[in-house]
């Protein structure tokens, strides 16, 4: 099992209330301008209710699949799709087990895609299947984002491994991969864990996509399920800081 990472969200998140509740929100002089993002899950219909099919799709999850023979070679992939919340493939919006202080009682399940028959492919064919947000980059993003989960095990048996991610892909070359960090979530034990990946973003990738979520590959139609919750993607304190700081050196210049 991987060592927890000190839980970074609270002093972050403080931040972005301030920015957010403020005039600062709106002012042109922020560090970056990729959305930052702060999902609970509390407020979405879980997936037993059977209330809204929509609730992840509604807050910004998509999904897609590539799919590899045994040694990793390329056969097809599937790309993108609104996530969906509940049944065979890909994500639902979970009730946890027992509701803690800090998770809540509610979380999104991440699974592989059951609805593709290449589960049972008598080759071994393996499905990569992925439940992320999507942003595109804009001139002023400049600065270290980070992207923070809580995790806990729910179904997974091997071989299927787990991951959360981060990439940048280029569409004006053929969605090449510009970035891409990985964390194995496949050990994730039974009680919740905070870790996350960070990514230097700089004007130069204007024009790219910024992806950050979670997935699995498996095959055989074994069980891959991890539950995920406290997602975010912020600034590092140093970056939201500098913005601030900024913000107070031209409101005494005004002055």
């Amino acid at each position: 099992m991987k060592p927890s990472i000190p839980n970074r969200a609270a002093p972050q998140r403080l931040i972005v209330q301030a920015l957010l509740t403020g005039a600062f929100a709106t002012s042109s002089c922020l560090a970056s301008s990729i959305v930052w993002y702060d999902q609970d899950y509390e407020s979405l219909a879980s997936a037993d209710s059977g209330t809204d099919g929509g609730a992840l799709a509604d807050v910004g999850w998509n999904v897609g699949a590539t799919v590899t023979d045994s040694g990793g070679g390329f056969i097809y992939n599937y790309f993108t799709f609104p996530a969906p919340n509940g049944g065979a493939g890909f994500s639902a919006v979970s009730v946890h087990g027992v509701p803690t202080v800090a998770q809540g009682s509610q979380g999104m399940v991440v699974y592989n895609d059951y609805n593709n028959g290449d589960h049972f492919n008598a080759s071994g064919n393996i499905i990569e299947a992925l439940v992320f947000q999507e942003q595109t980059l804009g001139i002023g993003n400049d600065g270290t984002f980070t992207f923070q989960w809580d995790a806990i095990q729910d179904n997974l048996e091997a071989p299927t491994e787990a991951f959360a991610f981060v990439k940048v892909l280029n569409p004006a070359t053929g969605f090449s991969t510009t970035f891409y960090d990985e964390f194995d979530t496949t050990a994730t034990g039974t009680t919740w864990e905070t870790n996350s990946l960070s990514v230097a973003i700089d004007p130069g990738l204007s024009g790219q996509l910024l992806q950050f979520g979670f997935g699995s590959r498996a095959s055989g139609g074994t069980a891959s399920g991890v539950n995920y919750d406290n997602v975010s993607l912020i600034p590092e304190p140093s970056t939201a800081l500098l913005g601030l700081l900024g913000l107070g050196f031209l409101a005494r210049r005004r002055r």
